[in-house]
């Protein structure tokens, strides 16, 4: 009987110790173009490439833009190596079967040349495309942001925002990096008849911690070698290294590379700046005013505005700027402008490190000190807002003489001296014992009586008042949520160019969610946004008290509260402020999104000039942590 009916299954097959689990079998359609949209496994040193930053959360739609961008661009520029030559004869009536299989032996062995791969990194916000012969990276890049700059109606991308192009790539070491930029450096500086060309270096460094910024910039500056000279301004050409992991890449760019906005397409396609004519060695050019980026939160009517740019509100004042090479500055030139300005052959000339900008504290014979400020040695990378800190600190002092008794005077200030071949500032006197040289430092009752007397002081400060909200030279806006947005996008722009990795959207969105808040501070203040520090106290060792703070060049028109000194202000210095601080919905919000303002301005400093103290780990949680609570926060 069983012959002839259906056969049993085995028991092994449903029970038993032996019983096997079933599971559902995963079949995976191949995409489009087969293997072409699989991503590559990792950079190896030798490849080329271009690195791009998109929008958080967005790096798969960000890559499937490019991948047709580049493709499209491709075609243009190298023909029938992207394969995409098909022949197209109406006359002629061709067969079917032939089709097919043509169809199917490409499909099986591609006969054309894989020009982009997608490869995949551990960075938010950034992805990267290998790139194969005959693919120029650079050429690339400059041919899309070229056609993007001449025709920015027809935007071609929605994710994208910086494109990177990078050359040669090798091993992130010492003799990586020379290997890779010998071969990248020749063509541009090395080929006879060798003529003088000017330069700048820009470095990133990203989960890297081997090679150093400046280690990187001293290098590569030795390979280039002379008669080159640098010149971070007006350059011949610009060095681009970056370095991801154990990868090393760089690319040499022209100086075209401003005027195409650095690369950003989201910048050429939607600019988030107005521009100003500044005058640069006698020729006219645009540049960006200091402080435009983040448009007006506000319309005429109150309302947010849907998009950057000011509207029905007066912009920034232009003002015509002349500038010129900034050169370093040495021991015995700074020896001979102080004597000369001080009157006096016997000055002794001490470097001082606590300060941005090139400092050195000329002593005279008695216990008074001077200090002279100069533009940093050129291999120092400024920020944004970093950019006229001497003439701001100028004009304060010019504004607090005769109104605050422990404030130092200008002694001189040169905005172009030909001399130093760079602009300087010489302050003082200043009196007692700097803070931070201090071999003792202070405790107890003694750092309390600092920290009241600066208080007083920086309350005195908030007591002047301008007539609008802005940079000190040329306020600009009635708003303060207006002023405060383009400070912080001043910032968020010097992180893209960086390629850090930041919650740029949820920054914004914060921004504009709590901007009544911000509207709320309706008079100008002078506000010192990073003044805290015990490198910038002066302080009477015997007193203990405040007889000057060493540097001014952050000051503001704007809210007292976002300065430094009261993110985390000891009760002592509290009291010495003297002002009850408001504490309700509107003041809250704001605090949060100065600590937000702070946290972003750190990870961006440190990623900028890195220090042996790195704090940018807990900026990123104080950033996290004020996102989390805008959020939670409602809208006033």
């Amino acid at each position: 009987m069983e012959q002839g009916g259906k056969r049993k299954a085995e028991a092994s097959g449903r029970d038993g110790d032996d019983k096997r689990t079933k599971t559902k079998k995963q079949w995976q359609v191949p995409r489009k173009n087969g293997r072409d949209n699989e991503p590559a496994r990792a950079m190896q040193p030798g490849d080329s490439g271009i690195f791009a930053t998109c929008i958080k959360g967005k790096e798969g739609k960000c890559v499937g833009e490019l991948r047709d961008l580049f493709t499209e661009y491709a075609g243009l520029l190298y023909g029938a190596a992207t394969g995409d030559d098909q022949q197209d004869d109406d006359g002629a009536a061709e067969d079917i079967e032939k089709r097919l299989e043509a169809e199917i032996a490409s499909i099986k062995k591609p006969s054309t040349a894989h020009l982009f791969s997608p490869v995949k990194i551990d960075v938010q916000c950034v992805v990267f495309f290998k790139t194969v012969a005959p693919v120029d990276p650079v050429g690339l890049v400059s041919r899309i942001c070229e056609d993007a700059v001449a025709n920015p109606q027809r935007k071609r991308t929605r994710t994208v925002k910086r494109l990177v192009p990078m050359t040669m790539m090798g091993r992130a070491s010492a003799e990586g990096l020379e290997k890779v930029a010998n071969e990248v450096l020749a063509p541009h500086f090395h080929t006879e008849p060798i003529s003088l060309r000017t330069y700048a270096i820009r470095t990133n460094i990203r989960n890297h911690s081997i090679l150093k910024r400046d280690d990187i910039i001293n290098q590569v500056a030795s390979l280039v070698g002379t008669p080159h000279t640098v010149d971070l301004k007006n350059y011949d050409h610009l060095i681009l290294v970056e370095v991801y992991q154990n990868i090393c890449g760089v690319s040499v760019i022209d100086r075209r590379f401003e005027e195409l906005k650095r690369y950003n397409l989201s910048e050429i396609f939607e600019p988030t700046a107005k521009e100003s004519t500044q005058a640069v060695n006698g020729d006219s050019v645009s540049l960006p005013l200091l402080l435009d980026g983040y448009a007006a939160l506000k319309d005429g009517r109150g309302g947010l505005s849907p998009r950057m740019g000011y509207r029905h509100s007066a912009g920034p004042i232009s003002m015509s700027i002349t500038t010129k090479p900034v050169r370093s500055v040495d021991r015995a030139t700074v020896m001979k402008v102080a004597g000369a300005v001080l009157k006096s052959s016997n000055i002794q000339v001490e470097s001082y490190h606590g300060c941005l900008y090139r400092t050195f504290l000329l002593r005279a014979k008695d216990d008074t000190f001077c200090l002279m400020k100069c533009m940093p040695h050129p291999s120092i990378r400024l920020m944004r807002l970093e950019d006229d800190q001497l003439a701001t600190e100028a004009a304060v002092l010019r504004l607090l003489d005769r109104r605050d008794d422990i404030a130092p005077a200008v002694v001189d200030y040169q905005a172009a001296s030909s001399t130093l071949g760079t602009s300087y500032l010489i302050s003082g006197p200043f009196t007692g014992t700097v803070l931070g040289t201090s071999s003792s430092p202070l405790s107890g009752e003694r750092r309390q009586t600092l920290d009241r007397s600066i208080g007083r002081h920086v309350s005195r400060l908030a007591t002047l008042t301008g007539r609008a909200f802005g940079p000190l030279l040329r306020p600009y806006t009635q708003s303060w949520a207006q002023c405060f947005g383009a400070l912080l996008e001043s910032v968020l722009r010097d992180a893209e160019d960086c390629l850090i990795s930041l919650p740029y959207d949820a920054v914004r969105l914060s921004i504009r969610k709590h901007a009544s808040a911000l509207d709320k501070i309706s008079e100008p203040q002078l506000t010192l946004l990073g003044a805290a520090g015990d490198d910038n106290v002066a302080f009477d060792p015997r007193s203990h008290r405040l007889t000057s703070l060493l540097d001014y060049g952050t000051a503001i028109w704007g809210d007292p509260m976002m300065s430094d000194y009261l993110r985390k202000p000891s009760k002592a210095f509290l009291v010495g402020y003297g002002e009850r601080i408001v504490d309700d919905s509107d003041a809250r919000i704001r605090q949060l999104l100065y600590i937000l303002y702070h946290a972003v301005y750190s990870i961006v400093e440190q990623c900028i000039r890195p220090q042996a103290d790195d704090d940018s780990g807990v900026a990123r949680r104080s950033l996290t942590t004020a996102l989390r609570c805008l959020v939670t926060l409602p809208v006033p």
